[in-house]
């Protein structure tokens, strides 16, 4: 058990629910610890536990789980979690902006990066683009010691999944007219480090769908390496594909994904976005739609 200096006004008392037996706190905050599919919640299963923990606060109590867990427990945690949400004391940590940002810096500074680089994350609770991460990137992450600059990174990914961009670019790339210059990105993430990524296609639900493809983050010196690579994963693409992945859309200041069909025939130029708006919007508008993602 911890105990804050007795001799404030406010002091933090940490300890297990059977710790408490016999005592009061002013606010109590519990940790129901578990998050799985099978409703499984361990030992506060057990009735008097759950008694005791729910019973010790004085003036306020918060229960910090995962509510499709406690729903599924076939205990008392279900009537619980239901009668906070009707009484409208239920709240979704992913749907508040300061408690996400405190679990994804808490994870940050935990050193669990790597269970925020998914689309269920807090990390990505407001991207209108799916994020892909090229095997390099996540290696490249694994090898960053310094919390600053992780927490850098991945609040650069949450700002480009939510379709926000660079106005200009700012570095100089020093690369040739080829592909890997029409398609990459580099956005500068730390005085050393920078952020490659473009723009792919997937095929999804018969819909063809751009998603964002997060290549690498690197020292500027070391940057060629991810030109190489992006050269040859788009050299053999034909020029109706490269054009539809520099095509662009803007919702404000915003740019969105925007999806068209599939076809048999991927290359025919109907059935690709057109870079003139107006073509765009006569010629297109019944199949283009803004993904709601």
């Amino acid at each position: 058990m911890f105990d804050g200096d007795a001799g404030n006004d406010f002091s933090v008392k940490v300890s297990t629910v059977d710790g408490f037996q016999g005592g009061e706190e002013d606010v109590i905050i519990i940790s129901t610890v578990r998050y799985n599919n099978m409703g499984s919640v361990g030992f506060i299963s057990n009735c008097q536990r759950t008694n005791v923990a729910v019973t010790r606060a004085r003036y306020c109590l918060w229960i910090v789980g995962n509510g499709e867990t406690l729903m599924n427990s076939g205990s008392v945690w279900e009537r619980l979690v239901l009668d906070a949400k009707a009484r409208g004391c239920y709240h979704n940590a992913n749907e508040n902006e300061r408690l996400s940002r405190a679990i994804t810096t808490s994870m940050i500074e935990l050193d669990q990066v790597v269970h925020l680089l998914n689309m269920n994350s807090p990390l990505f609770r407001k991207a209108r683009w799916k994020v892909y991460f090229n095997p390099g990137f996540l290696d490249s992450m694994a090898k960053i010691k310094s919390t600053d600059a992780c927490k850098k990174i991945c609040f650069l990914l949450a700002q480009l999944s939510s379709g926000w961009r660079y106005p200009h670019q700012e570095i100089n790339l020093g690369v040739e007219d080829n592909t890997c210059s029409q398609l990459w990105k580099v956005y500068k993430v730390t005085e050393l480090l920078c952020l490659a990524w473009t723009i792919d296609i997937l095929e999804e639900n018969s819909n063809y769908v751009p998603v964002l493809k997060i290549w690498d983050v690197l020292p500027f010196s070391e940057l060629w390496k991810v030109k190489r690579d992006i050269d040859i994963s788009y050299r053999n693409n034909s020029n109706d594909i490269l054009r539809s992945l520099e095509f662009r859309c803007s919702d404000g200041n915003f740019e969105v994904p925007v999806m068209w069909p599939a076809s048999s025939n991927y290359t025919t130029n109907n059935n690709l976005p057109q870079p003139d708006p107006m073509q765009l919007l006569c010629n297109q508008f019944a199949m283009l739609s803004l993904m709601d993602v």
